[in-house]
C-alpha cells in the first residue's frame, strides 16, 4: 500500500474512533434554532439568526463547523416520535458521535437548537 493511500484514508479512521458526544443539561431559552438543509451524505443545520451551522452525518458525527461566526456549546434534538436529548457541541470542528436512540438509520430527526 502506498503511502498517499494511508493519508486518503486517515480521516476515515479519525470518524471511526470519534468519541460519544457528551449529554448536556441546558436551562432557559435556546440562542438559536436551526434551518435543515440536506447536502449529499450531511445533514446540515444553519442557525437562523447567528450564522452557526452544526451538521450530523449519517453515521451520527456532530461537528460544528469552523469558523462559525457563533458557537454553540450544546445542542440539543428533537425526535419526530417525541423527546429531547441535549449533547455538548465541543469547539470549532470537534467531532463526537451522537449515540442511537437520537441518532441512527431509523431515528428521524424532527428538530434542533443551540445553547
Amino acid at each position: 500500500m502506498k503511502f498517499s493511500s494511508l493519508l486518503l484514508g486517515a480521516p476515515f479512521l479519525v470518524r471511526i474512533h470519534a468519541a460519544e458526544c457528551p449529554k448536556a443539561s441546558v436551562s432557559g431559552n435556546a440562542i438559536t434554532g436551526f434551518r435543515y438543509f440536506n447536502y449529499c451524505t450531511t445533514w446540515t443545520w444553519r442557525s437562523r439568526d447567528r450564522g452557526t451551522t452544526v451538521t450530523l452525518s449519517p453515521d451520527c458525527i456532530l461537528r460544528q463547523a469552523w469558523p462559525n461566526p457563533q458557537n454553540v456549546w450544546a445542542v440539543c434534538i428533537r425526535l419526530e416520535g417525541g423527546g429531547d436529548q441535549c449533547f455538548q457541541t465541543g469547539a470549532n470542528g470537534a467531532e463526537c458521535s451522537v449515540p442511537s436512540p437520537w441518532c441512527s438509520t431509523t431515528a428521524k430527526i424532527a428538530n434542533m437548537w443551540g445553547w
